[in-house]
């Protein structure tokens, strides 16, 4: 089994190692090579931003912000807010809808 930073892996028959890619066209394959290839883009447009905004660029910069990390929230964060937030989200709305409905009837 062959281990990549991407949290995938593949068969260690499939790997060609002297060529350092996937052999066959297999679903999984194609899978893998599509997710190496997505993480390549964002890694390059992580560089771009960072040189377009004269920032000094190094590795644990384009790690930051390839994985969401110089945002402040994660997707994990935004999730946990709105789950434990709705309660006083719906109580605003339904407040606001409650003043809306009561200037309508007069």
């Amino acid at each position: 089994m062959i281990y990549f930073a991407t949290k995938k892996s593949v068969d260690s028959l499939q790997w060609n190692q002297k060529a350092q890619k996937l052999k066959e066209n297999s679903p999984e394959n194609n899978s893998v090579r599509d997710r190496m290839r997505q993480i390549l883009n964002d890694i390059n447009i992580a560089y771009d931003e960072l040189r377009f905004q004269k920032e000094l660029v190094t590795a644990e910069k384009i790690k930051i912000k390839v994985e969401g990390e110089d945002q402040g929230k994660s997707l994990r964060d935004l999730i946990k807010y709105h789950f434990d937030q709705p309660g006083k989200l719906l109580a605003a709305l339904y407040l606001i809808l409650w003043i809306l409905s009561q200037r309508s009837m007069t």
